[in-house]
């Protein structure tokens, strides 16, 4: 007799249920679930047809409901589709995702009841900045985001929130530490935000979590071919929701210790990053006034190249009067707009359409001599580079060379607390301009 006519015989026919082989697998509740080897009985996992595919079967609530029913059928309760994998439950219509509720504990043995909630996919913060969140490739609007009514109504109900900041690998490894921790300020200072409309409930403490760098080694990093695509899910938008804590935990420790089980590291691995920086928000949002060294390490590459409308959205300033259109696949921008008066102030943002630089390139241009190349074509512009802080270059007005490239030098005053520099562009004429190509390099000190 073969296997699968014992188990057939053995379960009966009142449960009506055919084991198939790889390929054909079915199980009682949803098909695709799972598969029988012929000869050896040996339980398959395979992907279904639920879109997450083949390698993410411990995010799918199916094997959960295939592992009960070969526990059933096997008498075994460590499910080989392992039962108690995590599964992501979608909120406010798929805006967030969370995953089932899981336990830490510090070192005294007081717990934490908590779940991590991540923004969908199509979500991620945009390379090099921890201001802007991208939906794909279009700046999202944290109102839209963090104002969602179920995933408000739980914040609420919560004891804490742990804001979580990460970089993706590109970049030195100190920059990008300074990165994680400003995004899980940026997300902290949203949080605080939703605190306000808690209504009577009293909101949940805050605090932050810079894990730094992404370090674990991928297929794609090995190979030297990693793309901004590639590492986009190493900059995921994830925070903790502590729904319930024992009096007197370690918070720090019960985190750390949360973030080691199963659930977790199916979504987030702590352990594939450099640092484990937890501590109360207030630390983020009131920091000691610094001043930034002009001797921090700069990235391995002293030119930055931005395409706008790829790596680089415009932001339209309010009183601008212009407009800002991203060409097809994302090849440049094209403003447009009345000339108007170019403001004794330089590159201020509601005058103008502008880019942000994110805070790789401000930390690495902080105190040094700059070049700025603006590939450009069609009618004249200006644009000045603005520290939104500590001074900026002025209007530099251009027509569009026969090659196209435009350029003038600027040092960059040292920043302090860090504000978001930018450059902003204005049409010097009635005719439209379009900027394909911006980069800046760093000069010699002497020059």
């Amino acid at each position: 007799m073969t296997f699968r006519t014992l188990l057939t015989s053995v379960i009966g026919a009142s449960l009506a249920v055919t084991f198939t082989p790889v390929g054909e697998t079915q199980s009682s509740s949803q098909t695709g679930t799972f598969g029988i080897e012929y000869g050896t009985g040996r339980v398959i996992c395979t992907g279904d047809s639920d879109g997450r595919g083949e390698g993410q079967e411990v995010l799918d609530e199916s094997y959960a409901r295939s592992a009960a029913w070969d526990a059933r059928i096997f008498g075994s309760t460590e499910s080989i589709c392992q039962p108690d994998a995590p599964v992501f439950e979608t909120v406010d219509n798929g805006t967030w995702e969370r995953t089932p509720a899981f336990v830490g504990q510090d070192s005294q043995g007081r717990t934490a009841e908590m779940r991590l909630y991540v923004l969908d996919a199509q979500f991620t913060w945009a390379f090099g900045s921890s201001r802007q969140i991208m939906k794909d490739e279009i700046p999202a609007r944290f109102l839209f985001i963090f104002g969602r009514p179920m995933f408000l109504s739980e914040f609420c109900a919560g004891d804490a929130a742990v804001a979580i900041g990460a970089a993706s690998f590109e970049g030195a490894r100190g920059v990008n530490a300074r990165l994680a921790r400003a995004r899980a300020g940026t997300i902290g200072n949203e949080m605080d935000r939703l605190a306000q409309s808690c209504g009577e409930e009293t909101p949940p403490a805050l605090h932050y979590l810079n894990l730094g760098e992404f370090t674990a080694e991928t297929a794609c990093m090995r190979a030297g071919t990693c793309s901004g695509s590639d590492t986009a899910p190493q900059r995921r938008v994830v925070l903790i929701g502590i729904a319930e804590a024992e009096d007197g935990v370690d918070l720090a420790e019960a985190v750390r210790d949360g973030l080691n089980s199963r659930t977790a590291i199916s979504v987030l691995s702590a352990t594939d990053y450099d640092l484990y920086e937890f501590g109360e928000l207030a630390e983020l949002q009131n920091p000691p006034q610094r001043t930034v060294s002009a001797t921090v390490p700069l990235p391995q590459a002293q030119q930055f190249v931005l395409v706008p409308g790829a790596s680089l959205a415009p932001r339209i300033g309010r009183d601008s009067g212009l407009a800002a259109t991203v060409r097809p696949n994302g090849t440049g921008v094209e403003i447009s707009g009345p000339a108007g008066d170019l403001q004794s102030s330089g590159g201020s943002f509601r005058s103008a359409v502008s880019f942000a630089l994110g805070d790789e390139i401000e930390t690495a241009v902080s105190g040094k001599l700059i070049q700025v190349t603006v590939e450009a074509s069609g009618g004249s512009f200006a644009v000045s580079y603005s520290t939104n802080e500590v001074g900026n270059s002025g209007w530099k007005k251009f027509t569009p060379s026969r090659g196209g490239e435009n350029s003038f030098t600027y040092r960059v005053p040292e920043m302090v607390d860090g504000r978001n520099e930018y450059l902003g562009f204005r049409p010097t004429s009635d005719s439209p301009f379009v900027i394909s190509r911006i980069s800046m390099t760093v000069l010699p000190s002497d020059e």
